[in-house]
């Protein structure tokens, strides 16, 4: 079933901070949001990453990753609630922008028809809860995304079709509650609908 060869590739990674930065928005004193960082405090992060990709027969080709993390805060000192500014232990809670887990899953196809080469691709990626704030007040659930392309190429032009976010998939690109902008509101950003793209490309 397999032509040629399989590559695999593994990693485990194992990384500590002594005085971690995070980003955050803050209400401005003339009104606007403003983005700012600070350091947060000690926070290990460690897990593994692993992907695969074999050729098949008939021009197809598959490949498939997956990375697994955990990310947590260590001893912080001095840090506190947002919501009535009261000290507060974070100490074991999740980092903010860590997801549990990411993976992906892609399946090509390339054909050449006298001169003309077709190719489509499909991609699904998958992406696990992560939190927003230190104290994991708030969390993005985990989702999906479907993206498929296909392309037709001869000598020195090339016509590409694609589409992103085939499913229609909602999630926040970045979200900050209410007490930790200091706001009266929720400030969130979302994603990108889905798109249809038609491109050209040719080559002088």
């Amino acid at each position: 079933l397999l032509e040629h060869s399989v590559q695999l590739d593994a990693a485990i990674f194992y990384t500590t901070y002594k005085d971690r930065l995070v980003l955050y928005q803050q209400l401005a004193s003339g009104g606007g949001i403003i983005d700012l960082t600070t350091n947060i405090g000690a926070s290990t992060n460690y897990g593994a990453e692993f992907d695969i990709s074999a050729p098949l027969p008939e021009g197809f080709k598959v490949s498939a990753g997956l990375g697994l993390l955990r990310a947590t805060w260590g001893t912080v000192q001095n840090f506190l609630n947002p919501v009535n500014q009261q000290p507060l232990s974070i100490s074991g809670l999740t980092v903010p922008f860590s997801p549990a887990y990411t993976a992906n899953a892609t399946i090509e196809w390339r054909h050449n028809f006298s001169g003309y080469e077709f190719g489509s691709r499909a991609n699904v990626s998958f992406i696990g809860r992560s939190y927003w704030d230190p104290q994991d007040s708030a969390y993005q659930e985990a989702y999906h995304l479907v993206n498929m392309s296909a392309w037709l190429e001869h000598g020195f032009w090339k016509v590409t079709a694609s589409v992103t976010n085939l499913t229609q998939t909602e999630y926040n690109t970045v979200y900050w509650p209410a007490a930790d902008v200091g706001a009266p509101y929720n400030i969130a950003r979302i994603n990108r609908p889905r798109e249809f793209i038609v491109s050209g490309t040719v080559r002088f």
